[in-house]
């Protein structure tokens, strides 16, 4: 599996971060050049999708919206879509003069790309309080972006039910602090991936908090959580291990980000499949997060 890992990143290496798309380890290539290829292509039907480039090429090719962003004091607020090649397209909507100095924009809302229509609807998650709201971060990695979270700015839907079976998958980075800090979770904190207490581990949630460590502190993380009590699994960056991490499940509670245990990090993407990924999907889905966002 480690053998698969590091040569998928090695043949990311011929090519920028945002075309760099891998399944299983393989680049795929369309007119000579590389298809794009995202976490929804990797595994279909999520419960509910969010991030920073397109949920799968479907959503890509039809320039998808991607999320809500204002400039600063709602001065300006436009959603901001997919481009062709699954990525945040900032250029493409004129009207928002976004930066890291004086304009800093932030993100009113992520759009549920999934097309689950999981909350009776789309799960969107959304802040109307402008201080609430997690800010966007230009040239993040490399020339994309990622959404700061500070530890009073959250992002929540409306209501949805989900249970064991489930997977959740993130890309994120803790930026400061050693305490727990939830980058998702329910309102009522039945199920919570992100980080957990420590520098190096991070929180795989379902009634039990299991140790995971390995995630270094300040660094970008490709990290799955798999509750499927008794057999609960994690893959953090290539490598993972069973866990006990708990039986619990959400009856009807709204999707949030950051509002339990909230701290401080940086995002790129996340999402909700009703499965327990096998082993091969983690793994792809480790590399194609790897590739795409090159860290």
């Amino acid at each position: 599996m480690r053998i698969l890992f590091f040569a998928g990143l090695l043949a990311a290496l011929f090519l920028t971060p945002a075309d760099a798309n891998l399944i299983g380890g393989k680049r795929v290539l369309l007119a000579g050049k590389s298809k794009f290829v995202g976490a929804g292509d990797i595994v279909v039907s999520a419960t509910a999708w969010w991030g920073l480039r397109a949920y799968n090429l479907a959503y890509a090719a039809s320039a998808g919206k991607i999320a809500l962003v204002c400039t600063p004091a709602d001065a300006t607020c436009a959603n901001v879509n997919s481009d062709s090649k699954g990525n945040f397209n900032l250029a493409g909507t004129p009207s928002l003069t976004c930066n890291n100095g004086g304009s800093i924009c932030t993100i009113k809302t992520f759009f549920d790309q999934s097309g689950a229509n999981s909350c009776a609807g789309a799960c969107d998650l959304t802040q109307a309080t402008i201080a609430s709201r997690p800010t966007l971060v230009i040239n993040c990695i490399a020339s994309l972006p990622c959404a700061l979270f500070s530890a009073v700015q959250t992002l929540a839907s409306v209501g949805a039910a989900y249970s064991q079976p489930d997977t959740w998958s993130i890309v994120a980075k803790r930026t400061s602090g050693t305490v727990r800090t939830s980058v998702f979770s329910p309102s009522s904190g039945l199920q919570q991936v992100g980080f957990d207490t420590g520098a190096t581990n991070m929180l795989c949630y379902a009634g039990l908090v299991p140790s995971i460590s390995g995630a270094a502190e300040g660094a970008f993380h490709s990290f799955q959580c798999i509750l499927n009590n008794p057999s609960s699994q994690y893959f953090l960056d290539g490598s993972g291990a069973g866990i006990s991490a708990g039986t619990q499940n959400v009856a009807a509670s709204a999707f949030a980000m950051n509002s339990a245990n909230p701290g401080v990090f940086e995002f790129t993407e996340g999402g909700l499949w009703g499965v327990a990924f096998s082993s091969g999907q983690q793994s792809s889905m480790n590399l194609n997060q790897h590739a795409y966002w090159g860290f």
